[in-house]
């Protein structure tokens, strides 16, 4: 579990980064945050395989 600050900026990456991931493998984050609050989620680097990998939000 990774506790991000309400007022900072964050980054979440592999904990392989920046070398590749292994094949098969499943990441996922939970993000919450307080009722009235939103997310901007900015993808400044992505990399991933065509018709095998995805990013589902």
């Amino acid at each position: 579990m990774v506790e991000l600050c309400l007022s900072a900026h964050s980054s979440l990456w592999l904990q392989q980064y920046p070398n590749e991931y292994p094949d098969s493998q499943d990441c996922t984050w939970l993000i919450t945050v307080p009722h009235g609050h939103g997310v901007y989620i900015n993808f400044t680097l992505l990399q991933t395989e065509p018709v095998t990998d995805y990013i589902a939000v």
